[in-house]
């Protein structure tokens, strides 16, 4: 499958997705094929865990296996809670989010490592166990107290980004977190909106850097193998 489309679940968000983002198709040299989760608000999802929204998350995945995605991944971090519903409701290969990616990038760098995320105080032993992470030794930081974020992706007070305000916001936590774990090893990043800013957290870390953009495009890439060239 030469183009093999990949589906997203998305929330019902109305914000400025700018290039790096996973809603914005510049973002990979692939077709993507969104699906919108009406009422599937950051506040339902990421702040109040609503167990109400695996339904219509499960009719979107579907919906997007009749339109022959070859894969599906979702548009918020915090949806790793529905993973093993979500896979199991399509044959196509599912994930959900970046925090998959958790235990290999903690088995790679034998170290703890950093999670930047939409809200930290939302973040529960449950994310981590819906993917196998208990154990992994996180070192998390949150976006939630930060006016830009807060405003335009949490609340939804507007849809106009000032992606630089957000940049310094971003590089604030991730300095904070640096200082306060220098044994960091790597970082993940939760959250889909921050993903524009991972060029600029590596350049201020000096670490590997992992989101829900590096994973589906290595899945991507698992499922559009093309011959090697003759030697």
């Amino acid at each position: 499958m030469t183009d093999a489309p990949i589906g997203v679940l998305c929330l019902d968000t109305s914000f400025e997705k700018i290039p790096g983002h996973i809603r914005n198709p510049a973002t990979f040299d692939f077709p993507v094929v969104y699906r919108v989760v009406e009422g599937a608000t950051p506040q339902r999802l990421v702040r109040e865990a609503d167990p109400t929204l695996l339904e219509p998350f499960v009719a979107a995945a579907r919906d997007l296996e009749a339109a022959g995605v070859a894969g599906i991944t979702g548009a918020c971090g915090f949806l790793v809670l529905f993973q093993a519903e979500l896979a199991a409701a399509v044959s196509v290969p599912l994930w959900s989010s970046s925090l998959l990616q958790l235990p290999m990038v903690h088995r790679m760098v034998d170290g703890p490592v950093g999670l930047l995320v939409a809200d930290e105080a939302a973040l529960t032993p449950r994310h981590l166990a819906a993917i196998g992470a208990e154990q992994v030794p996180v070192r998390v930081t949150g976006m939630a107290g930060q006016p830009e974020f807060t405003e335009v992706m949490l609340e939804g007070r507007r849809d106009a980004l000032d992606a630089d305000r957000l940049e310094r916001e971003v590089l604030d936590r991730v300095d904070r977190l640096a200082g306060a774990h220098p044994d960091l090893g790597a970082l993940v990043i939760e959250c889909t909106d921050l993903v524009p800013f991972a060029h600029a957290i590596q350049a201020r870390l000096g670490l590997p850097v992992f989101d829900i953009v590096t994973l589906t495009t290595m899945l991507h890439a698992t499922l559009t193998r093309r011959p090697f060239p003759a030697a």
